[in-house]
């Protein structure tokens, strides 16, 4: 006999009340800048030294989700599902990003 644990991780608040967007709308839809949403994609790229940061890819594209402001350094999570709540910010460099309010990894 075999059992499958399907495991899912929570950090910070996980709401599933936030309009859900593509990483497109994060990007060009100035209408989600400084606003709290929910991104769904994989992880394609993580921080090595300390998983605070990762790119988060969907259909459309991808994007930088900062892990900061939930103080945590996320163990290598490349390849996983990931919903990402957080708030949309341009940078003064132009770089649009997520700062994580929330993460869950399937």
């Amino acid at each position: 006999m075999v059992f499958l644990a399907c495991s899912t991780e929570k950090y910070g608040n996980v709401s599933t009340n936030l309009p859900e967007i593509t990483v497109k709308d994060a990007i060009l839809n100035d209408l989600y800048l400084n606003k709290e949403v929910k991104l769904e994609g994989k992880i394609v790229t993580q921080c090595a030294a300390s998983g605070c940061w990762f790119f988060l890819k969907d259909d459309t594209g991808q994007i930088l989700v900062d892990l900061k402001p939930l103080n945590l350094g996320l163990p290598q999570r490349t390849g996983k599902r990931a919903i990402v709540n957080g708030i949309i910010i341009k940078e003064p460099s132009g770089q649009v990003i997520v700062s994580a309010k929330g993460l869950m990894i399937k």
